[in-house]
Order: C-alpha cells, then sequence, then structure tokens
C-alpha cells in the first residue's frame, strides 16, 4: 500500500474475496503509479520496468477474474500505453519546472534550454524506458516521441508565441529543433513509422513561429537589393557603360549578380526553418530585380530623364503635307497672272485687317494705287512725252523698255520654275539637266538624344544581358543544390528511416522550375536589344545611304550594290560591332549573339529597300522607276546576299546561313520579278481588280503595295491615280 492506509474490517457477509479485490486494486493502483512516473522510480529501467508490467497484466487480470469485471473499462494494452505517456508527460514536466523562473513562467531562453535538453531525453527514452513497455504495446518508442513532440509543441507556442525579427534566440530554438528532428528520424523504428510521420508533421508545424522573421530578413534583403541596383546605375552613367578589364562586360552586372550568389546562401543558412514557400519567394525577389536591371538596359538616360529605348524612335518620320497636289494646282492663277496676284494681295490685306477698321484699310489700298499713278507719271516715256520729243523716239524707247521686262519676266519665270522643280522633287523638262540634289538635305534632322548612344555602348550591354543569363543558370543550379542539402538537414540521411525519406520526396517539397521569369526576360532583352542595335545601324548612322540615297532619283544611279561591298560605310560599322561582341571570349555564347545581330541588319536591310521601292513616300525624296529597273533591284539582291553568306572560293560559308538569307530577301524577289517588272497600265489594272486585297500579310499582290509602286512611276495615268487616292484619304 503505496498510500501508507489499511482496510477496515470487512463485514461478515463480504469474506475473504473482498480483501483480494481490494488487494488487487491497490497493486494496480501502486503499480500506475511507478509506469506513469518511470523517470523517478525506476534506475535500470530495461530490466525493471518489464517486471512492473508484467506484473500490472497479471493483477489486470486476476482482478478481472476475481470481480468480473476490471476496475477500469480499459483493457490492459490500454491501461499500460496510458501509463506510458503519463510518464513522458511528467518527465517534459520536470524538464520545463527545471527552466521555470520564480513565477512559474518560462522565458524563450529557459524553453531554448529545455528543448535543447529534450532532443537527449527524447533518445534516452526511445532507447532505454519505451522498450520496457514494448511487451504491451508494440509501438511504444513511437508513442512516447510523438507524446514528446506534442508536449513540447504546446510548450513553445506558449512561450514563444512567434518572434517579429531575426534574432539569435529565434536560430538557436530552430536549431534545437533541427536537432530533435533528426533525433526523431533516426531513433524511432520501422514499425512506428505512423507515429514518426505526425512527430515530424507536428515540429513542422512550429516553423509558423519564424515566418516574421524569415520575411524581416527578406524585407532587408529586398532593400539591399534596390541599394545596390541604383548604385550602379549611377556608376555605369558615369562611366559611359565602360568594359571591366579581362571581363569584357561592364561593373554593374559583375556587382549585381555577386550579391545574387552571396544572399542566397545566406537565406539557407540563417538556421532557420525554410519552406518551399520562402524559398520561391527568394527567387522571386531576384526575379523582379533581373527584371528590373533589364529595364534599365534599355533605358536611356538623357539630361537626367529616362527614354525607353524603342526600335521606331530611329527610324527617320517625314512630313507628309496633306492635298500638296491639289494646293499647287490653286496656287498656279496666284503665281503666274496679274490678275490672281492682285486678287491675292487684296484678300491678304482684307484678312489682316482687324475688325472696324475696313475703312483705313481701303485708305491704305487708296495709297498704294496713289504710289503707282505718281510712279507711272514718273517712267521715261512720260517724260519724253513732256519734253516733245518725237513719236518715232517714244516708239523706240517703248520698245527697249519692253524688252527689258520681258527678259526680266523670263528671269522670274525660270527662278519660280526651279522653285517648283525643288518643291515637287521632279525634272524640269525644258533647258539642260541639271544634276540631282542631294537628297540628305530633306531628311528629318537627327534627335541629339539619339546620337549619344554609341554602338561599343550598346555591345557592351548586350554582354551584359548574356552574362546575365550564364549566371541565372548557375544560381539555378546552386539553389537546388541548397535545397537538396536543407531536405537532407530536415529529414535525416540514408539511415533516417522510412518516413522521413518517404516525407523528403512529397512533391510539396520539390522545387521545380525557378528564375524561369530571370532566364524569359534576359532573353528578351537580347532579342530587343539585337533590333535596336540594327536599326540603329541602317536607319540611324547610316540613314544617309539606306535612306535617302538608295536608289534615288532611279535605281541605275545609287544602286544597293554600291552599299553591300568591303569597306563600305555598312561592313565598317559591322566590324566595329563584331570586334566589341568578340572582344571577350570567356563569355559563352557571344558567338551567338553576332549571328543573331547579322541577321537582324539583314532583315534591316531588306526592309529599307522595300520601302524605298514600294514604301510610304519620303516627304521631297521623290524616286522615279520604271518596269526596266525591276531588273537591277533582282541583281542588287544577289549582292546582298553574297555579302552576308560571305562564300570562300572552295564554296565554305563563312557568314550567315544562305537558306536564311535567301528567305529574308525570298518578298522582295518575289515583288520585282511580279510586280515591279509590269507597266503601269497593268498595275493600274490590278488595283482596280475586284479580288485583289486591300492589305494582306499573306499575298505579295495588294493595293497597298500597288500604290506604292504607282507612285513612283512618272506617268500621268499613275500620278492621277495617286492624286485621287490621296484627296480621298484627307
Amino acid at each position: 500500500n503505496s498510500g501508507g492506509g489499511c482496510y477496515p474490517p470487512p463485514r461478515r457477509e463480504q469474506g475473504l474475496a473482498w480483501y483480494k479485490v481490494a488487494s488487487l486494486e491497490e497493486v494496480l493502483s501502486s503499480l500506475r503509479v511507478l509506469l506513469s512516473d518511470a523517470h523517478s522510480y525506476f534506475i535500470n529501467p530495461i530490466d525493471e520496468i518489464p517486471v512492473a508490467v508484467q506484473v500490472f497484466v497479471m493483477a489486470h487480470a486476476l482482478l478481472k477474474s476475481a470481480n468480473g469485471t476490471p476496475a477500469s473499462a480499459l483493457s490492459s494494452e490500454e491501461e499500460v500505453c496510458t501509463c506510458l505517456k503519463a510518464s513522458v508527460r511528467a518527465r517534459f514536466s520536470a524538464i520545463v519546472d527545471a527552466q521555470a523562473r520564480p513565477d512559474g513562467t518560462v522565458n524563450v531562453e529557459g524553453c531554448i534550454d529545455a528543448v535543447t535538453n529534450l532532443a537527449e531525453e527524447v533518445e534516452v527514452e526511445a532507447l532505454y524506458f519505451a522498450p520496457g513497455y514494448i511487451s504491451m504495446v508494440p509501438r511504444a518508442a513511437g508513442i512516447a516521441v510523438l507524446e514528446y513532440i506534442i508536449c513540447c509543441k504546446q510548450s513553445v507556442e506558449d512561450s514563444v508565441q512567434s518572434f517579429r525579427t531575426l534574432s539569435g534566440d529565434a536560430v538557436r530554438l530552430w536549431r534545437a529543433l533541427s536537432a530533435l528532428q533528426n533525433i526523431i528520424g533516426r531513433l524511432v523504428p520501422e514499425d512506428c513509422k505512423e507515429e514518426a510521420v505526425e512527430a515530424l508533421t507536428t515540429l513542422a508545424g512550429l516553423s509558423k513561429l519564424f515566418d516574421r522573421c524569415v520575411q524581416s530578413w527578406m524585407d532587408d534583403q529586398a532593400s539591399r537589393y534596390a541599394e545596390v541596383l541604383a548604385n550602379c546605375i549611377e556608376l555605369e552613367k558615369t562611366q559611359k557603360w565602360a568594359t571591366l578589364q579581362d571581363s569584357g562586360v561592364s561593373s554593374s552586372v559583375v556587382d549585381l549578380f555577386h550579391m545574387f550568389h552571396e544572399t542566397v546562401p545566406q537565406l539557407f543558412g540563417l538556421g532557420l526553418p525554410l519552406s518551399r514557400d520562402d524559398v520561391l519567394n527568394c527567387i522571386s525577389q531576384v526575379d523582379l530585380f533581373v527584371m528590373k536591371y533589364c529595364n534599365e538596359i534599355m533605358t536611356q538616360h538623357y539630361k537626367d530623364k529616362p527614354f525607353r529605348m524603342d526600335p521606331a524612335g530611329l527610324i527617320p518620320q517625314f512630313q507628309l503635307k496633306k492635298d500638296a497636289l491639289d494646293k499647287m494646282t490653286g496656287q498656279m492663277q496666284e503665281l503666274f497672272t496679274q490678275e490672281g496676284r492682285q486678287a491675292a494681295r487684296e484678300r491678304k490685306e482684307l484678312t489682316r485687317a482687324p475688325k472696324g477698321q475696313e475703312d483705313t484699310m481701303k485708305q491704305k489700298m487708296q495709297r498704294s494705287l496713289n504710289v503707282f499713278s505718281a510712279s507711272s507719271n514718273k517712267s521715261p516715256l512720260v517724260e519724253e512725252s513732256k519734253s516733245g520729243a518725237s513719236p518715232i523716239a517714244i516708239l523706240d524707247k517703248a520698245g527697249q523698255m519692253t524688252g527689258k521686262a520681258v527678259h526680266s519676266s523670263g528671269e522670274a519665270i525660270d527662278s519660280m520654275e526651279k522653285k517648283m522643280v525643288n518643291f515637287m522633287g521632279g525634272k524640269s523638262t525644258p533647258g539642260p539637266q541639271a544634276p540631282p540634289a542631294d537628297p540628305v538635305q530633306w531628311l528629318p534632322a537627327k534627335d541629339e538624344r539619339l546620337m549619344e548612344h554609341s554602338l561599343c555602348e550598346l555591345c557592351v550591354r548586350l554582354k551584359n544581358l548574356k552574362w546575365g543569363a550564364l549566371q541565372v543558370q548557375s544560381l539555378e543550379e546552386d539553389v537546388h543544390k541548397l535545397w537538396e542539402t536543407e531536405l537532407d538537414r530536415r529529414f535525416g540521411c540514408e539511415d533516417s528511416g522510412a518516413a522521413a525519406a518517404e516525407a523528403r520526396h512529397l512533391e510539396e517539397n520539390k522545387l521545380g522550375e525557378i528564375l524561369v521569369t530571370s532566364q524569359m526576360v534576359l532573353h528578351h532583352g537580347q532579342a530587343q536589344l539585337i533590333e535596336y542595335i540594327a536599326t540603329k545601324i541602317v536607319f540611324f548612322d547610316l540613314r544617309e545611304d539606306f535612306v535617302a540615297r538608295l536608289y534615288y532619283p532611279t535605281p541605275y544611279a545609287s544602286p544597293l550594290s554600291a552599299l553591300v561591298q568591303e569597306g563600305m560605310a555598312l561592313d565598317l560599322r559591322l566590324a566595329e560591332v563584331s570586334a566589341e561582341i568578340m572582344s571577350c571570349e570567356s563569355i559563352s555564347g557571344t558567338s551567338d549573339l553576332l549571328w543573331a545581330l547579322l541577321e537582324r541588319v539583314c532583315e534591316a536591310v531588306v526592309q529599307a529597300v522595300e520601302w524605298c521601292l514600294v514604301g510610304e513616300p519620303m516627304g521631297a525624296i521623290d524616286r522615279r522607276m520604271g518596269p526596266e529597273d525591276a531588273q537591277l533591284v533582282v541583281q542588287d539582291l544577289i549582292a546582298l546576299k553574297k555579302y552576308f553568306v560571305q562564300r570562300d572560293d572552295e564554296g565554305n560559308v563563312n557568314g550567315l546561313d544562305e537558306e536564311r538569307v535567301a528567305a529574308k530577301t525570298g518578298r522582295l524577289e518575289m515583288l520585282a520579278n511580279n510586280l515591279l517588272s509590269e507597266d503601269t497600265d497593268r498595275l493600274i489594272e490590278l488595283y482596280y481588280d475586284r479580288t485583289t486585297p486591300e492589305h494582306s500579310d499573306k499575298s505579295l499582290i495588294d493595293r497597298h503595295t500597288i500604290v506604292g509602286a504607282l507612285q513612283r512611276r512618272p506617268e500621268k495615268a499613275a500620278m492621277d491615280l495617286v492624286k485621287d487616292l490621296r484627296k480621298k484619304k484627307y
């Protein structure tokens, strides 16, 4: 009788059976106390606990046979399992009470020490105490460990609640929990898989206490990323994107990705619980700032203002006057007849007169007439008549004056005709043919902002994007390796048991593809920058050749073949770009950039040729073409393919793929053979054909293209059709 009491004397009718039942109940009660606090009563648990369990089971069976039913509704197995759990709770309470403050509460420091000690206690429990219960509770080790974890979770939540910022206490606590987690995976036997998984899941639920710690660290890193990126761009604006020695790229991309490679491993080294979402959130921050950097790559800063580098802004924009032909026709009378000039002057004076001053304007006109009359009275003929000269002398004088007047009128007409020719961009039929004016004078002025961009600077930006793409691939590999290491640490090694191995390979613990956004924006940025560089070479740097002079005034006067030769301006620009892109062999894939750029330049040249042949008018740059010029265009395209393919004497291709170049020039060849070679009447017939589409990307011949060809035909029928269409348009 552990309680030290004694039973009252039995009544006569109860007899000896009553003492038997009472004694068995007392034995069971004493054994419950022992088994429910095994750590306090058993010195040699491996040998002593099995004996106590055996006696408990025997007493339980005797009580059942003596009394008919046991004192409790629980079976002997359930009774022993309950004692096991109570023993675990008692031991855990003793561990926590040892760390309690005088007021009975446990602070964070005490909680950390308790969890640290608990790791050792769990191991002792699984190896020495729990096996003593195994005769009645086969999965005693798993049940005991799970009970420890449930008690630990409740105690940690009560003491800590949550961490708001990254601190040493948070790191120490999670390291203690991680150690406990590793012990569970290592000690729990295979037949306790269900309890082990539940214990690991319960511990993983404590990671929510550290969510704000990880988020706080990520917020700090985001602020750091923004500061570093801003400093890098400021430095690039100062240094004009100068390359680092022996690297081929500028400092900004090196600093940025060095920071990424430095901070991402720090996330895994925090010593805090990391979920899959935490890692993906960190990667999303990297994606965000890679996107911002690509945006800066495609941005030009001019006079402290950002400008997006748009290829469309490099193409000359000509101002077309509406109804120019109609306005010119309406002014013919005013320019070449006296009545028309007088009427124009009167309308001009009347329109300028403010309201209420019509009489004053009439007075001005009257004064002008008086001056004219006065000048007429002072003419030489009037003076001759007043002096009494003979009529024959007066007529001779009048003849001389008439000859001078006619000569002056002829000079005025010639001067006006020259102005008309310059305005209309046409030719003057009478008189000797003057050499055509340089069409460069009619090009729009180049934007000063765009002139600041050098090809070398743009190539450095392009190499930065390529180098960044390589660094993204390296960073992706590092993250996957670090995550695998984190899973190994979390779920143990090969001897961690089946439960940990199964939890490790769950789909929710896989990262999948990461940094996809970074790879996409870097690839898209390269494509955009390549298009910008190619457009700049053809339509901005060399616009004098490929926009103004090409095929002006006729294809035979300035063919394309003269521009696509070695040593010409285009060849010099491409040589400069090639030298800059291939300046550093350490960057793999730069040759792919060069081929892509050359291919895009070829497309830009084809685009310029099509613009000159059938595109929108270029202001005063008026080209004249006929069916006989189609064959020259075909020869120019052959020269263009030869230049970009670069086939040597042995037939080896040293440039772009011949089939790809032929595919880019194929449309123009068909255009020259099937449309430009037709006479004007046939083109007009095709335009009015109902089956001809208005504008089609699939069909080579449409009305838009036909009008472009007719605008360059000198025949009157073509000019009339274009004029009528222009009237309808405006």
